[in-house]
């Protein structure tokens, strides 16, 4: 295992996602009297500073837009999956009250002989495989956008929220 593993080092491996490595980064910051201190008093520090800079200032500002339209992006992207979702419990719910139709039909019926049998299997035959044709392309849409979703968000790293914003300050 190699140095940058191990539990004293700031770097810390974190499990692979996607086949690609994530790594975690933990800074301490520490002042003039080695006392550690508050993440909230350093980012308002820095951020401050940031906006008395008009270079920084304006890095920051667009920084801030294409994050909020990276994340307007993904929203919308994953309001996509849930909507093929939904379609998906639609379509088997569709089913199911069909299939009950038929089948109470049938049951209640006192006309349907061996004759006349052929006309509901016939029609459940074909409810069967609209629907199995249907959530087949629908699991395909659902699974193609689910990826979209995630690519989007492991390269723009959007759904992960800075767990240590010192660190994102010092980056910009």
């Amino acid at each position: 295992m190699s140095e940058a593993s191990s539990s004293s080092d700031p770097v810390d491996a974190v499990p692979v996602v996607n086949q690609e490595p994530i790594v975690r980064v933990v800074i301490d910051i520490i002042n003039e009297n080695n006392q550690a201190v508050n993440a909230d008093e350093v980012r308002a520090r820095n951020l401050f500073d940031i906006r008395a800079d008009k270079n920084l200032s304006w890095l920051l500002d667009d920084w801030q837009k294409q994050f909020k339209l990276a994340r307007d992006i993904i929203e919308t992207k994953r309001t996509g999956t849930n909507n093929a979702k939904n379609e998906l419990y639609q379509w088997i719910g569709f089913f199911s009250v069909f299939q009950g139709v038929v089948l109470t039909a049938v049951a209640q019926s006192t006309t349907i002989g061996c004759q006349q049998s052929w006309a509901p299997a016939v029609l459940s035959l074909i409810a069967s495989l609209v629907t199995v044709v249907s959530v087949h392309f629908k699991l395909i849409n659902y699974s193609e956008l689910n990826a979209r979703v995630v690519k989007e968000t492991h390269q723009n790293q959007v759904s992960v929220p800075a767990k240590n914003p010192v660190f994102l300050s010092m980056v910009l």
